[in-house]
């Protein structure tokens, strides 16, 4: 009896896990028409700074001061302290990887530096909705942010 209850609720999550969308690779990048970011999806699973029109989906972007050389160098060390993996990176962009749930699943996060300003999308691979866990992480990456720089 217990072995099956096992095997049904291991068929019943992965029909879940599956059904809810499901995305193995990283996002396209950034947006070849505006080299910003991209827009998020029509799921509850992303958060971004540069579409304010999007009002679900808006969160703030981070600000400051330094140079851009300088505020990059402080975000990655953020990311690093998190457990962030980079995946791409160039002058004004970062790409990182989160590994959640016991690394069965990744959220990528996005940071485009201008002008004093650091636009961020933060969206899971997987699923419609993620609890807000995207919102919070930036809200975290935001605070930490701003301990450095202090």
């Amino acid at each position: 009896m217990r072995r099956i209850l096992i095997i049904s609720s291991l068929v019943f999550l992965f029909l879940l896990v599956f059904s809810m969308g499901f995305n193995k690779n990283p996002p396209a990048g950034r947006d070849k028409t505006t080299n910003g970011l991209q827009p998020c999806p029509p799921f509850d699973n992303c958060v971004c700074s540069q579409f304010p029109e999007q009002k679900k989906y808006f969160i703030e972007p981070i600000f400051f001061k330094n140079s851009p050389g300088e505020a990059k160098g402080l975000l990655k060390k953020v990311l690093s302290g998190h457990g962030a993996r980079i995946l791409m990176e160039s002058d004004d962009y970062i790409h990182a990887e989160y590994k959640v749930a016991l690394g069965i699943f990744k959220d990528d996060v996005e940071f485009l530096l201008k002008n004093g300003v650091i636009h961020v999308r933060s969206a899971s691979r997987l699923g419609r909705s993620d609890l807000g866990v995207n919102r919070r992480r930036v809200e975290k990456i935001r605070c930490d942010f701003a301990a450095l720089i202090r």
